[in-house]
This record gives structure tokens, C-alpha cells and sequence, in this order.
């Protein structure tokens, strides 16, 4: 018996193969499938987090030393108590601590700039020094720009304020932080990031030892979101036990935050319910299909058995050997490939998802058993539903080439309820939306196996019609491939599953194809370039010069200052406007096309005043109403590398007299930036302000004086041109809302400028500088989102510093980075219009993506260092690593395992057809039938079937694609300031040629090789 089976086996060996090749692939990917699904359910978490902003991942407590009569000492007992009871899996902590405080030169009898003082755990590695880094009580260290300005240098002696008395300290090194918005600095308040005023102080770092005895002293415990920790954490018990903490320590007294982080922890498991009802959604297609596929496989393979069953028993053979004869032929190639498969699926699934935390390798390893089970006793039940009626049929009957007709009430009914669920599917998901649940999760591949079933009816009857119009129109082809089409047993089963297959295909590429734009727009929209540099970089001004120097094409690097929105002030982008073509993906809805927006925001405006020189000759007069000293100032900046440059000469007299000034660092040319009336010198003057008198040690002179510059003969080319000196409109004031500037008039052949005497009651400031206007008047701007109260005068704070005024020349309804709400400003105009900006906003340069690798190197020659790099291959792989793009990915794979495994079903069909159709065509040959129609119905016999189902499934899909998109999730975190990107037809272009590639290939050897037998 078991020799007659391995006979059988071999005398069919190709139809054994392919029902191999078929359960090996099905059982491959029912095996492979849970790998992937538990890995991106780990992988939601993780990306989640990485992706969150600080806000989000941040829990802090505090605690104010002071509170209830508490002091230090007791202060840190608390935040040690604090510590221990509170320490939530998954995070990393920080402590530290800071103070309002003030520091100036001891001896000094200046005021003391204020600025916070502050220790954070290992804050030094977050920070560049220069010098030594603080290891003993009454060492610090400054920002490297704050201490310029207040003229310290490392080694000098100061006093702090702040503490129960002042202190004395002494500078051991300056800083600059490495990179402002990692998640180490939390709220970055002592960085300059916070949301008041206060944030903008410099920020003293030191040992804990220096504050000891402090008063007012915030202790600080922060707690960051790990991301790798949450692969696998349970969220909602996290998010219980979190919530239950803080509320536990704001009774004690203790300041908490953490309310974002519900947010957070609610996104995580959101997505992970996505990720399980995408993949879930394809593993249960995956296993109707793959019953699908092997039934029809399973019955193709059982006609073929019929005739060793009639003449086993014509044989007298016993019937429990029939049994396994019969099953055999169809159970072993399953069994075979299904073991092969299994193994197959193991190790891709492996391969594919890499490591798996906490245990999640068996969760994948048991559904990967139980699908595989599942798999393989609906495989069992098709082999037996569609053997069984083989073996109580009659001998002769099974002898007939042709099976007797039986009524297809059954099927019928079948198809019926299928249509009945697929309606009712497709209903719910139309009228819920994307929060439906259960059974119309399923609508776009029921919708498509309705239309597929509806069509596969429909199919008999049309092929009749063509029939009967073929034979009337005398062409025997058509009618013949007509008649094979009508008379086929398995018409009605092949046709759908082939359409189901492809509109599967189509429904996945679409919805892929859509995912993936809208993932890539809105990338594009949130990093701005294809690579976004946060550098460190000293002042716009610096910037420009480096950027430009670096790329001196204009095509590759753009620098932008970023200045979120803060205290009502919206958003502003600072960029170089001439090189907008950086930008990624410019958008319509960015203002206009590229090249109007840049013309709009950098108008034509008087040319900057250049010198180049390495002395300065400057002709002037200075009086003081109370006699005092008066010197003047220069600002320069140069041309190359945009540092600046101060000439400070005098004291001037009360009559003209030419004054030099050493500027070695223009020699390669300097910009000029204006002048300041100064007054006498004063080694106590101190400044945080660099544009301040006191900055440079001297002191504001008195109102009401006056300078007068004249042009100087026999030194074009090193002193301020006559032109300039002769044309007061070619000069203007400070531009702050609060800012009262000199008195710009002409003299006599000379400039004059006239320190304003403030009034009583008035709030305003005298600012003492005079700047050469080579900007348009008001800064011109592009807004999107808001807009300027009519009533009042327009003004931007373009650059951390004054507001001035602005104009606004375009509007858009999307500004790259900030979404639906910000403003866009040239960066030159904006560092001329506010040539003293602070800190506060966050220096990048935008690189396109063609920029060669070494620009990062040459920026870095050029004095600007890259912190931290942000870039849209990141900000895709986050977006991709959501719940809808995992199930999107999984339903595509799935749907291309169909298309196989229909592919498969087709082959079966064709080797059962091929020895019967075979002989019919060679006897129509014989005949005297032409050998073109021959090869025309050898071919088209069963390339019409297919192909008429590939048409429909292809219909099917785009119906099904249109109810996918009605299901689609969206982004997770519920972003929805674009749009969904639009359906094309280039995902269904793709669909055909996957089809046509496949089953094409199957068509076409199967009718090469029935035409091959077909020769009489």
C-alpha cells in the first residue's frame, strides 16, 4: 500500500511539489508572522519615547529650602527620602539644585549681574570647558559669552550674593554647553530653554558645597524616560503607580510635574493596540486565505486521484487502504512543507526581528505554534472535505473523464453568507470610521471578496454569451477558450481566489503607498532639510559667514536661527533667505513658490558700508554737558567670518581731531555696524549686555551730549565715507519699542549725534547707538497662523532681543518646523536689525540632500561645531516604527504570500487540466484546425481566466484601498496639520505588474507546455 502511494506520488510528482511549494510558503509565513508582530509591538514603545518631546518624558520633584521652616540640611534629607521612595522602572535620574544669586569682581562696587547658581549630577559632561572644571567648595565656572561681557577671565576672584551673606568664589574655567535641548537639561531653565525670564539669566555652575548655607535654594529630582526600558513595560501599571507617587509627595510638600507623561504612556498604548490590530488583521487574512488556497489546491490535486480510486476499487482493494491512498497523495506534500516551512519561518522570523526583550521570544514562539496548528488542520479539513466525497462515489463514476453535474446549492449558500458579511463589514466601517472595531476591521478584503465571489458567478453565463457571439462570428479561438472558461469545474473557486489575491495586493499597496507620503510629508515638515545641524555658533552674524564660506554654491547649507514661541510671542525661523532651495519638499502652503517668497522677504535695500583697512582713521569732536570724558565707539564685524570688532578712540575733543585705531581683523574687510557715544572710563563699569558702555568698561555719558563725525581726507578706503557721513537717512537709531536713540542730524560738513534727555515718568530706555541703515525699514515677514493687532504698530522679536518693527509681506498656512503657526524672517536683515541679540534661540544649519559629507568638516573649520543632528531618514524610521505603518508593512507582506499561493492554485489547476486539454486540441489538429488557433486557446484557455480576474481583483482592490483609508489610524499622537496624502495610481500600476509578473509567468508556461502536448 505504502509502495502504491510513493508511486502515485512520483507519477504526480508536480502536483505533489506544488502543494508543497504551498503549504511550505503558508506555513513559512503563519510562522514568521508573530516574530514581527511582537517585535514592533516592543519597538512602538521604544520609538514612542525616543521620539516624545522632554515635556513628555520628564517627572520632576522639587523642593524649596525654606518650605515650612526647613534648611538646607533638611532640604536634602527630604529630597534623600524622596529619592528612596520614589524610583519608577524605566527612568533615569538627575539631582541638583539652584538659586537666584549674583556675581561680580570682588572689589568691584558695580552691581552685581544676577544670574542663577546652580549644581546638576555630572553636568560637566554636558559641557565644554575651558580651563578646570569646579572640585572644591567656592569654584565655578560661566557661560564663555557671559563672562566676556562682564570681563572676567578664568583666575579672577568674585563675589556671589544669593547665600545667608555674600561669598567669595573664584572663576576656574567658562563654558558653553554642548547641546541645549538634550533631554539632560529637562525643562532647560538653566540653559536659557524656560518658559520666564528668569531662564534667560546666565547660570553659575559649581560644587553642592558652595551652596551649602544658601537660602531660597530649589532641590531638584528629575526623572527622564528611558527609551529601551519601554520595549516591553507595562504602561498603564506604570502610569498608576506614577500618578499615585506624586500625589503621595505633593502632600508632603514636595513640587511635582509629570501630568505630560500620561500622555506619553497613553500614546504607547494606543499604538500597541494598532500595531495587534494591524498585524492582527493580516494574520487573520493570512489564515482565510491560506484555507482558501489550500481547499482549492487540496481539490485540484483530488480530481486528479479520482481515476486510481475507480480502478482500486474495480480491484476489490479494502476501503481503510483507500483512505490513506487517497489522503496520502494530498496529506504528506502538506505535511512535508509544512515542516519545512516551520523551520524557514523560525529563522527569518529570527533574522527579521533581531532581539527580543523580557520574554518576548516565547510569546512569539507560542503564537507562532499555534498559528502554524491553525494552518495546518484547516489544511487537514480541505484535504478531507475534498476527498471525502471521492471516496463514497460510485466506481464508474469516478472512471468518467467527465464528473457528473451535481447542484451547487451549497457553495451558493456559502458565497452568500460571505457576501451577507462582507456587507455588513463594510456598512460598519462606513458609518464607525476608524474606531471600529472587530469583524469590519476586515472590509477592505471582505468588500474585496464579495465583489470577487459576485463576479466568479457571473463568469459562466458571460463566457456562454461569448460563446454563442464567437460562433456567429466565425471565430473558433475565442469560442473554444469561451467554452473552456464556461465548462471548467473550478472556474467559479480559482477566479475568486486569484482576484482576492490581487485586490489584496492592490488594497496593501495603496495603503502602503499612502502611509508612506504622508509619512514623508510630514517629516519633511517637521525637520525642515534633509539634515538639521544644531551648532554651536557664537552670533548669527558668525553663523551667516560660515555657512557661507563652507558652501559658497548657496545650494547645498542654509543657516537658520530657530526661536520657538515664548510668552505669547509666536515662533520665529531666522533664514537665510537666498538659500530657501534647502529647504525639503517646499510646499505651496510655505507662502508660495521658492523664489517669491525669497524675493518677498529679502527686498533690495541700501548697500552695507564696507571698510578695509588694519587702522581706522576717524575725524571727530565730543562735548559733555557736565564736562566729562567722551570716547566713541566703532562696531565692525567681519566680512569673512562675521566676528565683531570694537575701536573704541577719544577722549574726543570739543573741536575736530583725527583719531586712530588698530583693526588688524579687517584687513580682509569689516562691515560697518554703527557707533556709540560713550562716556569716562571706569574699571568697576560691568555688563551683561555687550552693546552697553559698562560692557567695555566705561560708563553711559550724559544726556545732552553730542559728537560729530567728518569725513577724513587721504583715507577713503579706511574711515567712514564721506557719503555715508554726509546723508543722515543712511543712519538710525536702536529699534526697541523702549529704546529713546541719539539725535541723527547734519551738521556742518559733519554727522551729527545728540544724546536725548529721557522725561520724567517716561519708560523708556536711552539707547546711545546710531547704526548705518542698510536693511529696509521694517523687516519684511511671512506668517502663518496669526496675525498683528490692526491698532498697533507690527513687531517681531526676530532674534532673542528687542522686538522691532516688522512688515508683513506674505502669508502662508505652514512654516517648516513650527506647522500651522509661526513666522519666517530673513536671517541677514534680522542680525542687522539686532545686532546684540541674546541668548535663547538655537543656531542650525539645514543641509539639502545632496550635500557632500565633507561640509559638516568645513563648517567645523569655519568655527561653527555641530552639537546634535537631526535628519528625515530619523524621523521616518520613528514614523515607520508606529502601530498603523507596522500594519500597513505586515498586510503588504501578507497580501504578496497570497498572490503566491494563488499563483500556486493556478499551477495545480493548469497540470489537472493539461492532459485532457491536451488531447482535445491535438484531435482539433488533427482535424485541420490552424495551429494559431491551437496556440491561442493553449495559451488563452486559462490566461483569459486569470486575466479576467486580475481585472476584477485589481477593481476589488481600489474599492477595497478606498475603505482602507476611511479605517486608516492616522499618526498616533493624533498630528493631523496635513492632510492624509492622496491615492494615486502608481501603487496600482504596481499591483498589475506584480500580477502580471507572477501569474503571467505561471500562464504562460503552463499553456507553453499544453501546446507542446498538444502537437498530433
Amino acid at each position: 500500500m505504502w509502495a502504491v502511494l510513493v508511486g502515485a506520488l512520483g507519477a504526480r510528482r508536480g502536483q505533489a511539489v506544488v502543494v508543497t511549494l504551498v503549504a511550505l510558503l503558508a506555513s513559512a509565513a503563519v510562522t514568521a508572522a508573530p516574530w514581527y508582530a511582537v517585535k514592533a509591538t516592543q519597538q512602538v514603545g521604544v520609538a514612542a519615547v525616543s521620539s516624545a518631546p522632554v515635556e513628555q518624558r520628564l517627572v520632576s520633584v522639587s523642593w524649596l529650602a525654606g518650605w515650612r521652616g526647613t534648611d538646607g540640611v533638611t532640604s536634602e534629607a527630604a529630597m534623600k527620602q524622596a529619592r528612596k521612595d520614589f524610583r519608577p522602572p524605566g527612568f533615569t535620574t538627575i539631582d541638583g539644585a539652584f538659586a537666584q544669586g549674583g556675581v561680580r569682581r570682588v572689589g568691584s562696587t558695580g552691581t552685581a549681574a544676577v544670574v542663577k547658581v546652580a549644581y546638576r549630577a555630572d553636568v560637566f559632561d554636558h559641557l565644554t570647558v575651558t580651563g578646570s572644571r569646579p572640585s572644591a567648595a567656592g569654584e565655578i565656572v560661566l557661560p564663555a559669552a557671559f563672562a566676556s561681557e562682564v570681563s572676567l577671565r578664568v583666575g579672577d576672584e568674585v563675589q556671589l550674593t544669593g547665600g545667608k551673606k555674600p561669598s567669595r568664589a573664584r572663576l576656574v574655567g567658562v563654558y558653553r554647553v554642548i547641546d541645549p535641548s538634550e533631554p539632560y537639561w529637562a525643562d532647560g531653565y538653566l540653559v536659557g530653554l524656560g518658559s520666564d525670564d528668569r531662564s534667560k539669566q546666565a547660570t553659575v555652575f559649581t560644587v553642592p558645597a558652595t551652596m551649602s548655607d544658601w537660602e531660597q535654594t530649589t532641590y531638584s529630582y528629575d526623572l527622564l524616560a528611558s527609551p529601551r526600558a519601554f520595549a516591553t513595560m507595562d504602561v498603564e501599571d506604570l502610569s498608576a503607580n506614577v500618578n499615585a507617587s506624586l500625589a503621595a509627595l505633593g502632600q508632603q510638600g514636595y513640587s511635582t510635574t509629570g501630568s505630560s507623561l500620561d500622555g506619553l504612556l497613553d500614546r504607547i498604548a494606543q499604538d500597541r493596540r494598532t500595531v495587534l490590530a494591524g498585524v492582527g488583521v493580516g494574520v487573520v487574512v493570512l489564515l482565510l486565505f491560506t484555507w482558501f488556497a489550500l481547499a482549492v489546491v487540496v481539490r485540484e490535486a483530488a480530481v486528479q486521484v479520482r481515476g486510481d480510486v475507480g480502478w482500486w476499487r474495480l480491484h476489490g482493494a479494502p476501503s481503510g487502504r483507500g483512505w490513506i491512498l487517497v489522503l496520502g497523495q494530498s496529506v504528506a506534500p502538506l505535511l512535508a512543507g509544512a515542516v519545512i516551512g516551520t523551520t524557514l519561518g523560525f529563522v527569518v522570523g529570527r533574522a527579521v526581528s533581531g532581539p527580543i526583550d523580557g520574554g518576548g521570544d516565547r510569546t512569539a514562539l507560542l503564537l507562532s505554534l499555534l498559528l502554524l496548528g491553525l494552518t495546518l488542520a484547516g489544511g487537514l479539513v480541505a484535504v478531507v472535505s475534498a476527498q471525502v466525497g471521492t471516496l463514497f462515489t460510485p466506481a464508474r463514476d469516478l472512471l468518467r473523464r467527465i464528473p457528473v453535474r451535481r447542484t451547487r446549492w451549497r457553495r451558493s449558500l456559502v458565497d452568500l453568507v460571505l457576501i451577507a458579511l462582507a456587507v455588513y463589514g463594510v456598512v460598519q466601517a462606513l458609518v464607525v470610521g476608524r474606531s471600529v472595531e472587530g469583524l469590519p476591521l476586515l472590509a477592505p478584503g471582505l468588500a474585496a471578496l464579495a465583489i470577487a465571489l459576485v463576479a466568479a458567478w457571473a463568469v459562466p453565463p458571460v463566457a456562454n454569451w461569448l460563446l454563442l457571439h464567437a460562433r456567429h462570428a466565425g471565430r473558433p479561438a475565442m469560442a473554444l477558450i469561451a467554452a473552456l472558461t464556461a465548462r471548467r469545474p473550478e472556474t467559479h473557486r480559482l477566479f475568486a481566489l486569484v482576484a482576492v489575491a490581487i485586490a489584496l495586493v492592490t488594497t496593501a499597496f495603496v495603503g502602503w503607498d499612502t502611509t508612506s507620503r504622508s509619512q514623508w510629508d510630514r517629516a519633511a515638515l517637521e525637520v525642515g532639510a534633509d539634515r538639521v545641524l544644531t551648532v554651536d555658533a557664537d552670533d548669527p552674524a558668525q553663523l551667516l559667514a560660515a555657512v557661507r564660506s563652507a558652501d559658497p554654491s548657496g545650494t547645498n547649507a542654509m543657516a537658520v536661527v530657530d526661536q520657538p514661541s515664548r510668552a505669547g510671542d509666536p515662533s520665529v525661523l531666522a533664514m537665510d533667505t537666498s538659500r530657501l532651495g534647502v529647504v525639503t519638499g517646499w510646499r505651496k502652503e510655505y507662502g508660495g513658490d521658492v523664489a517669491q517668497v525669497a524675493a518677498a522677504l529679502s527686498p533690495v535695500a541700501p548697500r552695507p558700508v564696507t571698510l578695509t583697512t588694519n587702522r581706522l582713521v576717524v575725524d571727530a569732536s565730543g562735548t559733555d554737558p557736565a564736562g566729562a570724558p567722551v570716547h566713541l565707539r566703532i562696531r565692525l564685524r567681519t566680512v569673512k567670518e562675521g566676528t565683531s570688532v570694537d575701536a573704541v578712540v577719544g577722549p574726543l575733543t570739543d573741536s575736530r581731531h583725527r583719531y586712530t585705531a588698530d583693526v588688524d581683523a579687517c584687513t580682509g574687510g569689516c562691515r560697518l555696524v554703527g557707533v556709540q557715544v560713550l562716556g569716562g572710563k571706569d574699571a568697576d563699569a560691568a555688563s551683561g549686555d555687550s552693546g552697553e558702555a559698562e560692557a567695555l568698561g566705561y560708563v553711559p555719558p550724559t544726556a545732552g551730549s553730542r559728537v560729530e563725525l567728518y569725513p577724513s581726507a587721504g583715507a577713503d578706503r579706511s574711515s567712514l565715507p564721506a557719503a555715508l557721513l554726509s546723508e543722515p537717512t543712511r543712519w538710525r537709531p536702536g529699534l526697541g519699542p523702549r529704546d529713546l536713540g541719539p539725535a541723527i542730524a547734519a551738521g556742518r560738513g559733519s554727522l551729527r549725534l545728540t544724546l536725548p534727555q529721557i522725561p520724567e515718568g517716561v519708560s523708556l530706555n536711552r539707547n546711545d547707538w546710531a547704526f548705518v541703515a542698510d536693511t529696509p525699514v521694517r523687516l519684511p515677514a511671512l506668517i502663518a497662523g496669526w496675525s498683528p493687532d490692526p491698532t498697533d504698530e507690527t513687531r517681531l522679536v526676530p532674534l532673542p532681543g528687542a522686538a522691532v518693527p516688522a512688515q508683513i509681506v506674505r502669508s502662508a498656512s505652514l512654516i517648516p518646523r513650527h506647522g500651522s503657526i509661526g513666522t519666517i524672517v530673513d536671517l541677514s536683515y534680522a542680525e542687522r536689525l539686532v545686532p546684540f541679540s541674546l541668548s535663547g534661540g538655537q543656531p542650525q544649519v539645514w543641509l539639502a540632500a545632496d550635500a557632500p559629507p565633507s561640509i559638516v568638516s568645513d563648517l567645523r573649520a569655519h568655527g561653527v561645531a555641530p552639537v546634535r543632528e537631526e535628519s528625515m531618514s530619523d524621523r521616518l524610521d520613528e514614523l515607520r516604527a508606529e502601530g498603523s505603518a507596522v500594519g500597513e508593512r505586515f498586510q503588504a507582506a501578507v497580501a504578496l504570500v497570497g498572490l503566491l499561493l494563488a499563483a500556486g492554485a493556478v499551477l495545480i489547476d493548469a497540470a489537472r487540466e493539461r492532459p485532457g486539454r491536451a488531447v482535445e486540441l491535438a484531435a482539433l489538429r488533427t482535424q485541420g484546425v490552424d495551429a494559431k488557433v491551437v496556440r491561442a486557446v493553449g495559451y488563452g484557455g486559462l490566461g483569459a481566466l486569470v486575466g479576467t480576474a486580475a481585472l476584477v481583483g485589481l477593481a476589488a482592490g481600489v474599492a477595497g484601498a478606498a475603505i482602507d483609508r476611511i479605517l486608516y489610524p492616522g499618526f498616533v499622537d493624533g498630528w493631523s496639520v496635513l492632510p492624509t496624502a492622496d491615492a494615486r495610481v502608481v501603487p496600482v500600476l504596481a499591483a498589475a505588474v506584480a500580477a502580471v509578473a507572477l501569474l503571467g509567468t505561471v500562464v504562460v508556461a503552463s499553456g507553453s507546455a499544453l501546446v507542446r502536448q498538444a502537437r498530433p
